[in-house]
């Protein structure tokens, strides 16, 4: 369940990083929606053309409807000082993006629901037994790092995103991106937990998925409100990492320079010029 809706996600959100990518995602947006959903479940005819069908029509709704906001939204972006940016308006940016991400999960809900009364039992066992494999693949691979390794990796894989969007980072900003990884809490073991917890609540939905009050009110509690499934200490965690996060990005914008600012831009500006190319 929630693999179908990350996919819709990815394909469209930002989720290519060229013009001639992102066009190509939206002329194959229902070949490769299905090609995606046969990693997990082999579909029949049927359900192959509805999905292409219904694709190809959330597609036309978010280039009509949503690719105007995040233009205007990067317009937004662009036009922030750097110096005087603050939490405050970090958090904003935040919501603004989870509500869009929230639009984009609601229209897709509806036609997500209807698929899944579609399955058959056989193919809600081979659903259930690669999300099964997925999980076993990522608790493995989990478990085998060492938390010194964790926080290794994660400044890394921050250096390497903020060089992306500035072009470099200083020494300040290093030193930044070396605390910011040393103060988030490990999460790895409830990370894995709650895995669990999700496949057991997606296996009992799909197992009642012809008793349509039982399937809209568990599907919805597990889209809208994952939370719920969370292992004591997640949400204490996340909320801490989550404000170390910020905490850094707000660190790091602040000590941009003037070639990082111009870098800055002109990335943002490649995006606006993708969507309005998207729009057209």
């Amino acid at each position: 369940m929630k693999q179908w809706i990350g996919l819709l996600l990815s394909l469209f959100c930002f989720g290519c990083s060229t013009q001639i990518a992102s066009q190509f995602v939206y002329s194959n947006a229902d070949w490769l929606t299905v090609r995606y959903l046969e990693e997990y479940v082999e579909l029949t005819g049927e359900q192959e053309e509805i999905i292409k069908r219904k694709t190809r029509l959330y597609a036309q709704w978010h280039q009509q409807n949503e690719l105007p906001l995040y233009s205007e939204q990067l317009e937004y972006v662009a036009q922030i000082s750097p110096q005087h940016f603050t939490e405050e308006d970090l958090l904003s940016l935040q919501a603004s993006i989870k509500e869009r991400v929230q639009v984009l999960v609601e229209k897709a809900a509806p036609d997500i629901l209807t698929l899944t009364r579609s399955l058959s039992d056989s193919q809600v066992n081979d659903f259930m037994a690669h999300i099964t494999e997925k999980h076993r693949k990522t608790a493995a691979r989990l478990n085998e790092r060492e938390q010194s390794e964790s926080r290794n990796r994660y400044a890394i894989r921050i250096q390497e995103t903020t060089e992306e969007w500035l072009g470099s980072v200083n020494s300040d900003q290093k030193q930044a991106i070396e605390s910011w990884a040393q103060d988030i809490l490990a999460t790895s073991n409830e990370w894995i937990e709650y895995q669990s917890n999700l496949r057991l609540e997606i296996e009992k939905l799909l197992a009642n998925r012809q008793n349509p009050t039982y399937l809209m009110t568990n599907f919805n509690q597990l889209i809208y409100f994952p939370e719920t499934y969370y292992p004591a200490g997640l949400k204490k965690k996340r909320a801490h990492n989550l404000s170390v996060a910020n905490k850094y990005i707000v660190t790091i914008i602040r000590s941009m320079d003037e070639k990082q600012t111009k870098h800055l831009r002109e990335e943002l500006l490649e995006w606006h010029e993708l969507i309005l190319a998207l729009q057209s």
